[in-house]
């Protein structure tokens, strides 16, 4: 399928140089890399007694983008019943599901997210009852596409780990994270293992990349270690020493893109349930949560725990 590209401001400056030179529309054409047709109804769209003026084609090109704009398909009943989920908090495609459920004529849950970016960008709050409150929104496919500024080059992506660490067959593939809390200083420092979920928490009473750098040598200077997984947060920002003094690569994840740990992300969701953002970090209570997390049976598992399938694969019987 063809895909229409709409005249720019630059080449409607130089029709206008072109055609003051007496040089013919089939020759503009050939210049522009256009058809012929669309050189001619441009210059037929915009004749004025002067000529064809390039500013005042490209102001009424503009103008006519505003009025034309997309039509919002969310209108009448229909809105009313999306915000009133959504204050509800209910997601997107819970929303369109249901609507495709009560047999309503649904809209797809795309169309919903730009509805409330849209109400967002009107001044609305709509974007307050989503779960992640972002007023705007980054998709995989956009986060691919962003120019990372800025990135250390000596760091190693996760692209560029071992099929073996990708496969979890194997204990010592740590992914790691921090965990802020609302008004002090401090944060949880969470490690999890790929292969059995074994978790460690560390509370740390600032997010330092030293800090960090200890608590990570200290808590793997007894257990099984292989690689590291980290965020691009400053506070891993000694992962060349932490990689020296472990013997070990340490990856990352690209920016914007957290479920390339989706291991230590989902840790950190159960985590929250103890620990969350509108409370402080209660460092007491650390060592409880960890208990609670290793000891809890896991679907992923056929039900055992993080404890049992570690320690069946420290023995080879996994």
């Amino acid at each position: 399928m063809r895909h229409y590209n709409r005249l720019t401001q630059a080449e409607r400056y130089q029709i206008q140089a072109l055609l003051g030179s007496a040089i013919s529309i089939s020759e503009i054409a050939k210049a522009l890399n256009r058809s012929y047709s669309t050189i001619s109804r441009e210059i037929k769209r915009n004749k004025t007694t002067r000529g064809y003026v390039a500013e005042t084609a490209n102001t009424r090109a503009l103008e006519k983008r505003k009025s034309i704009g997309p039509k919002m398909k969310i209108q009448g009943e229909l809105k009313d019943y999306i915000v009133s989920k959504l204050e509800k908090q209910w997601s997107p495609e819970q929303i369109s599901g249901r609507l495709k459920l009560e047999g309503q004529a649904g809209v797809c849950h795309e169309t919903i997210y730009k509805f409330i970016y849209s109400d967002y960008a009107d001044r609305g709050g709509l974007w307050k009852h989503m779960r992640r409150k972002r007023c705007r929104r980054i998709t995989r496919e956009n986060a691919k596409k962003n120019n990372y500024i800025g990135i250390r080059t000596q760091r190693k992506w996760v692209d560029e780990r071992p099929t073996i660490i990708d496969s979890r067959s194997r204990l010592g593939d740590i992914e790691v994270d921090t965990i802020e809390g609302k008004r002090s200083k401090s944060v949880l420092l969470t490690m999890v293992d790929r292969a059995s979920h074994l978790t460690r928490i560390v509370w740390l009473e600032k997010k330092s990349s030293g800090l960090v750098h200890d608590s990570v040598v200290r808590t793997f200077s007894n257990l099984t270690l292989e690689s590291l997984t980290y965020d691009n947060g400053p506070e891993f920002s000694l992962h060349d020493i932490t990689s020296s003094t472990l013997g070990v690569d340490i990856y990352f994840c690209r920016p914007y893109q957290s479920w390339q740990r989706g291991t230590v992300e989902n840790t950190n969701g159960l985590i929250r349930q103890y620990f969350p953002k509108r409370q402080d970090l209660e460092p007491h209570k650390v060592k409880d949560v960890e208990e609670l997390l290793n000891n809890r049976p896991r679907k992923k598992h056929g039900f055992k725990t993080p404890y049992e399938v570690h320690d069946e694969m420290s023995r080879g019987l996994h």
